[in-house]
């Protein structure tokens, strides 16, 4: 069983917990890809599908739910990303999916790669 399906397993057992901002389309998705000049993994397209961003308790999942990526804030993905791009440099391989607001920022790595050639999720 795949991290993915584990994780919607914990998030359907645990709804009282979840709030998520709907999918997003497939259309969103490329134009957020576009912006950030890389393309998604599978399972995080997967959950930008079914969920669009979400938290879970006090937990941010970032995602994409919104075209206005220069305007948004947390949790998109994509603003979180250009914004750390601009205000800290942050390199262009890294795209921000979480933050524990405790100076650990999980991001998706395209320089380092798993078996599927997708970027492993580092912080």
């Amino acid at each position: 069983m795949s991290s993915y399906s584990q994780a919607k397993i914990l998030i359907h057992e645990n709804k009282d917990l979840v709030d998520h901002f709907g999918g997003a389309s497939s259309e969103l998705i490329a134009m957020g890809e576009t912006k950030l000049g890389v393309q998604f993994p599978s399972d995080y397209r997967k959950f930008l599908l079914e969920y669009g961003a979400l938290t879970f308790g006090a937990a941010e999942i970032y995602g994409v739910f919104t075209e206005d990526f220069e305007n948004s804030g947390v949790p998109d993905a994509v603003w979180a990303t250009l914004d750390e791009r601009r205000v800290v440099k942050m390199p262009t391989n890294l795209v921000m999916i979480y933050n524990t607001e405790m100076g650990e920022i999980l991001c998706l790595n395209y320089r380092e790669l798993n078996t599927n050639q997708e970027p492993k999720i580092t912080s």
